[in-house]
């Protein structure tokens, strides 16, 4: 399978790569509101009893950070490309809180929207800055090639 990924990465554009990714990143992150047994029980109104009902906002909350954070760190994408999943990471916790309700209190449900997103904006805002910077790099680099070729 690897050896077969390289021919294809080659073979595709890196802007289609870069919605391709964008648009699965969205995805993942309702995947993590969907594997919530407490969410999945009341989208599809079904009783369920949770041990500790306190923690179903945790692990989804967890999960998505986990997933804004491993996008802006370690993938290859612009800054742009990961708006999608910024807003359906965001905005599906808020979905989650007003149309199947939430066991916490509403300071606590507050707190944690507008923790979930300062992360995002920073996040985001990380990601602008470095991507500024790699810009930055590069055309310092061709402002150097361009003034040892006109010294020669």
């Amino acid at each position: 399978i690897l050896c077969s990924i390289g021919p294809l990465m080659r073979s595709i554009n890196p802007l289609h790569f870069e919605r391709s990714i964008s648009c699965l990143l969205a995805v993942f992150a309702l995947c993590m509101v969907l594997q919530s047994s407490w969410y999945l029980a009341r989208l599809f109104e079904i009783c369920v009893v949770v041990e500790l009902p306190e923690l179903r906002d945790l692990y989804l909350l967890m999960g998505l950070d986990v997933l804004i954070t491993i996008s802006h760190i370690f993938l290859p994408l612009r800054w742009h490309m990961l708006v999608p999943m910024e807003v359906a990471a965001g905005f599906l916790y808020v979905f989650c809180l007003v149309f199947l309700g939430s066991y916490l209190s509403t300071r606590d449900v507050a707190t944690n929207v507008v923790m979930m997103f300062a992360l995002v904006f920073c996040a985001s805002l990380g990601r602008r800055y470095y991507d500024q910077q790699e810009r930055r790099a590069f055309l310092n680099l061709i402002r150097q090639k361009n003034l040892r070729v006109e010294a020669e």
